[in-house]
């Protein structure tokens, strides 16, 4: 069968598994960390890391086509904010017409894609 989706991989950026993410990528920025400071930020709050968003969608993308599948060329771009807190969904289909293209992106419960990408592989 052609692998045509990305099955869908959750995870709900709780702020203690933000804190355990930050102590493994030793990034202890206040606005990822610090609710009272970070509610005093354009964001409003706490934002979950983008190294976090991507590990979600590398490990979406190896646990539907394998481990070499997410090695090809991964262009991501950080479109909008995500919250300590919120349930994020990592997803991806492939680009019709354009074999080995896939369009990926993690989104918020609100639907709204925090990350958006393209993943190119060997067709």
């Amino acid at each position: 069968m052609l692998l045509t989706e990305i099955p869908p991989r959750r995870l709900q950026a709780t702020a203690d598994k933000v804190a355990k993410h930050a102590e493994l990528v030793q990034d202890f920025n206040p606005l990822h960390l610090d609710e009272t400071f970070a509610a005093k930020t354009p964001f409003g709050g706490a934002i979950v890391h983008g190294s976090m968003m991507m590990n979600l969608l590398v490990d979406a993308l190896e646990r539907a086509g394998g481990p070499g599948f997410a090695s090809g060329a991964l262009k991501l771009r950080f479109a909008a904010p995500a919250m300590v807190g919120e349930t994020l969904t990592a997803s991806g289909a492939a680009r019709e017409g354009e074999p080995g293209v896939w369009d990926v992106w993690v989104a918020r419960a609100d639907g709204v894609k925090a990350v958006t990408g393209t993943l190119t592989t060997a067709a």
